[in-house]
């Protein structure tokens, strides 16, 4: 899976089958510097992907999306009232 944060910088992560993963990042803003950290990831009750990731610097990240698929392409949402807030785009790839 492929992102790009509020920063503007690129995460890659694959999902393991255990719930495991490990994302990297180009930490745009960082001076270049790229990082990479160990997560995990689930599939809330309510259907949201939920991931956790325990980055070396800087605060751990902690969040469940609603992931739809459209058109064009795959987007991510907090709430179920996509209209209202932002809906950043990620891609998904086997």
């Amino acid at each position: 899976m492929t992102r790009v944060n509020d920063k503007r910088s690129i995460h890659v992560w694959a999902n393991d089958p255990g719930g495991e993963m490990i994302v990297s990042s180009e930490n745009r803003g960082r001076a270049g510097r790229s990082s990479t950290a160990q997560g995990m990831r689930q599939i809330s009750d309510d259907g949201r992907y939920c991931m956790q990731v325990q980055w070396r610097k800087g605060d751990p990240e902690d969040g469940c999306r609603f992931i739809f698929e459209t058109s064009d392409g795959y987007f991510a949402v907090n709430e179920l009232a996509p209209d209202t807030q932002k809906a950043p785009k990620i891609d998904i790839t086997r």
